[in-house]
């Protein structure tokens, strides 16, 4: 009995873990929209350390979405 509360347990934490990297993931993609928005909205121009770290952004999610895709099958 005491084995299922352990893997349960174990378990939420695991989720509880993975929810916490994805807000922030979200977040931060979520910060990086806002600046480039901001950028556009005043006239100014998106510079290379931007592009990079949208790129960067971009490449993790599809790297992350093969990933998962690996996984079900």
């Amino acid at each position: 009995m005491w084995i299922v509360f352990g893997s349960e347990a174990l378990h939420l934490i695991w989720l509880k873990m993975d929810y916490k990297e994805y807000r922030e993931k979200t977040t931060h993609k979520t910060k990086v929209l806002e600046e480039i928005i901001r950028r556009i909205e005043h006239g100014e121009k998106v510079d290379k350390s931007l592009r990079q770290e949208i790129r960067m952004v971009l490449m993790n999610d599809k790297q992350l979405s093969e990933l998962d895709d690996a996984k079900q099958d």
